[in-house]
């Protein structure tokens, strides 16, 4: 096991106007269930209690199988597993994430889908797709008239219901941010580093710069945001530059981690764009002082390529935020896009909270065969665990760092200054290296 595969550290946010507490704890494999904090528990892979030990043998067999699947082998056995509860009033959900030896690196995964029949060598192509969205819930907001700051992304459950006067965005990169690109460098590369030389593997990297831009659009349609606070928000300054940056850090840290491996050929690094013409458009638009309607974009979508044209015909998405929806499950779609002549394979390797993703291009899945004779969507899943997590002043546990940003820094148990970005490099340093080969 890697020297950083135990480590899983706890952000204490006890007050929100305070700097977290940081604790650690040694996630080794041993003998007996251990209680990590509420609804969270670390197994032992063959000694799970009676009433986990189906739910853990299952969730072992899933991820088994899409490892085996990309390796052509049997994976070494899970060494653990971690459960989390679902603790929530009525509701019993119980997510399971094993413990996996991967090239190089060593994670807990969800795992999700089944491979196609037949072996890894019977594809002409993997492709393996990661993304990340900018920013964090608190790192970009909005200023209201009444003073009140709110998050962008609050807005896909909350419509405003007063005028926006002003953007606060933070110029630094968040701990999700450096968290998500070093995790899933990590995990995308040990996987990748396995598969047989003879198929053609591409990771393909999907930071939704064009779908972050129309978190806006509908409450400036209702009149709240104003052209030119919409035209600061997609300009330079805000979402482009930040997609840029972390695209940029998303494909480094891809290629420091695979570069680890040793594995001995190179893979290609591809970015993936779904609503490119759309953001032409509205960009175009807002530089004439005009926000153009939901349904001008969608049908500037309907006319990219027969996928769009194909999705559009079939889900008449309303609202600007369905169109950003529809967005990730096309990249997903695309990528995983099989058709006899050509099979192929994608593997969605994300944070466990985008598994909706996956569960939305399946659902999409049949759409396929309009698009390609004989199409088919041929889709697996990788979800990692994060192993830093904040327990708010509720005494939940979080693991989402987007919606539950703790800031830049941290206390240790002496009261120094511990910085995020670096404790989270500390936890996968294969990812965090310079790379040495760029291309």
């Amino acid at each position: 096991m890697a020297a950083n595969a135990g480590l899983l550290h706890l952000l204490h946010h006890d007050r929100r106007d305070a700097k977290p507490r940081v604790s650690s704890v040694e996630l080794i494999p041993f003998d007996r269930p251990r209680h990590l904090t509420r609804g969270w528990w670390h197994l032992p892979h063959d000694s799970a209690p009676a009433a986990m030990r189906k739910p853990v043998a299952r969730a072992a067999d899933r991820m088994r199988q899409i490892v085996g699947y990309l390796w052509n082998q049997p994976p070494p056995p899970p060494a653990d597993a971690i459960s989390a509860q679902d603790t929530r009033p009525g509701h019993d959900q119980i997510t399971i994430h094993s413990g996996m030896q991967l090239k190089g690196s060593f994670h807990h995964l969800f795992s999700a889908g089944s491979p196609p029949p037949g072996r890894v060598r019977d594809q002409q192509a993997v492709t393996l797709i990661s993304g990340s969205c900018p920013f964090s819930a608190q790192a970009a907001r909005l200023v209201l008239k009444s003073g009140r700051r709110v998050p962008i992304a609050d807005l896909r459950r909350q419509p405003l219901n007063e005028p926006a006067i002003d953007l606060e965005i933070d110029p630094a990169l968040t701990l999700y941010e450096h968290d998500t690109s070093l995790r899933l460098a990590s995990v995308g590369a040990g996987l990748a580093a396995g598969i047989p030389a003879e198929v053609e593997v591409t990771q393909l990297i999907d930071v939704p710069e064009v779908a972050t831009m129309l978190h806006l659009l509908d409450d400036s349609q209702r009149g709240h945001i104003p052209v030119e606070l919409l035209l600061r928000w997609c300009d330079a300054d805000a979402v482009t530059d930040r997609c840029e940056r972390l695209t940029r850090l998303m494909a480094q840290r891809w290629r420091s981690a695979y570069g680890a491996t040793q594995a001995g050929r190179s893979i290609e690094v591809r970015f993936s764009n779904e609503l490119e013409a759309v953001g032409t458009h509205l960009r175009e638009a807002l530089a004439h002082g005009r926000v153009p309607p939901a349904q001008e974009l969608v049908t500037v979508a309907g006319k990219q390529n027969r996928l769009w044209r194909r999705l559009i015909e079939a889900t008449r998405p309303a609202t600007a935020a369905a169109l950003a929806d529809l967005s990730y499950a096309a990249a997903q779609l695309r990528a995983g896009l099989s058709t006899p002549d050509a099979p192929r394979l994608a593997v969605a390797v994300d944070n466990i909270q985008e598994f909706k993703i996956q569960r939305h291009a399946h659902q999409l899945g049949p759409l396929l065969a309009d698009v390609a004779p004989a199409g088919t969507l041929s889709l697996v899943g990788s979800y990692p665990l994060g192993r830093t997590w904040v327990r708010d002043p509720t005494g939940a546990i979080r693991q989402n760092l987007y919606t539950h940003d703790p800031g830049h820094a941290a206390l240790d148990a002496a009261g120094r200054r511990v910085e995020l970005a670096q404790l989270a490099a500390g936890l996968y340093p294969e990812a965090a290296r310079e790379p040495a080969v760029s291309r």
